[in-house]
């Protein structure tokens, strides 16, 4: 009797459908990291924008400060023309003093030497809060 003489060079249809499914399997889940890669690199870099806009605000609100004769005539400017790309907080912007028993600032009415600044975002919820001091 005489064999079959099998050719043992190549792969088998089997192997090739197997390694197509698999690789397949790989090439999806590795598209959904990358696209969610570049989906989150967008987001921080509008965050990024956001806190640049908000410390851009305070430069010119801190200039603004500076250049007015007291605290109270810069509040009322700067809650009425805030910087393009910001508001000023008109709830929690106010006149504080420190109250050294409770280790906290607290609200003053009277002395209105420390001003506790709050700017929001206009595009983004974040908020940025600055002291200000005036000599007197």
């Amino acid at each position: 009797m005489r064999g079959r003489i099998v050719a043992s060079g190549g792969f088998t249809l089997i192997e090739i459908i197997a390694t197509l499914v698999l690789l397949g399997i790989l090439a999806v889940m590795s598209s959904s990291f990358f696209s969610n890669s570049v989906f989150n690199s967008a987001y921080v870099v509008d965050n990024l924008q956001s806190e640049i806009t908000l410390q851009s605000c305070m430069e010119i609100l801190i200039n603004k400060a500076e250049a007015a004769t007291s605290l109270d005539d810069f509040l009322t400017t700067a809650k009425a023309s805030p910087p393009t790309g910001c508001t000023v907080d008109t709830d929690a912007s106010i006149f504080v003093k420190y109250d050294a028993a409770a280790e906290a600032f607290v609200k003053d009415v009277s002395g209105k030497t420390l001003l506790k600044l709050v700017i929001k975002s206009t595009k983004t919820s974040e908020t940025l809060t600055v002291l200000l001091s005036k000599a007197s």
